[in-house]
């Protein structure tokens, strides 16, 4: 009786280890609504390409993968002929910084806080297979590097 009453507390330990083990390490899996999307400059200016209050989500499964979207708000005005191809280059270009989007894998850094996208196709294709780091702090926002 003695063996199973051990046994019995050696297997209780071993699960509130492991239950405040996932509570010190909080997990990104789940939809994160963005807030800001800044751009910090070099002379100490900052940039809102998105606008300041940009709408989008960063969505992170338990496999490791990742959709991420972001789109300026407000929007553009809608331009008649601009999607049957009769736009301007301008209204082009504006339409498309206009929004974001892109897809892959991700990996933690928990120690250090940051999270890297690791794009595999991405709206703008000069960035498809770059690696992205955003600073990561569950219950705070989540400022995003470049």
């Amino acid at each position: 009786m003695k063996k199973l009453r051990l046994v019995c507390i050696v297997v209780s330990l071993l699960c509130a280890a492991g239950a405040l083990l996932a509570q010190t390490q909080p997990s990104i899996v789940g939809t994160w609504k963005l807030i800001s999307y800044e751009n910090h400059n070099a002379d100490g200016t900052t940039d809102y390409p998105y606008g300041e209050k940009p709408a989008g989500y960063f969505v992170y499964d338990a496999t490791g993968h990742l959709s991420v979207q972001i789109m300026r708000t407000p929007p553009m005005k809608d331009v008649p002929g601009l999607q049957g191809g009769k736009g301007t280059g301008e209204q082009y270009k504006e339409a498309f910084n206009s929004f974001d989007a892109y897809f892959g894998t991700y990996t933690v850094d928990a120690g250090k806080g940051i999270v890297t996208h690791h794009v595999e196709l991405r709206a703008m294709h000069r960035m498809v297979t770059e690696l992205l780091q955003r600073s990561a702090s569950a219950g705070e926002p989540v400022p995003m590097l470049p």
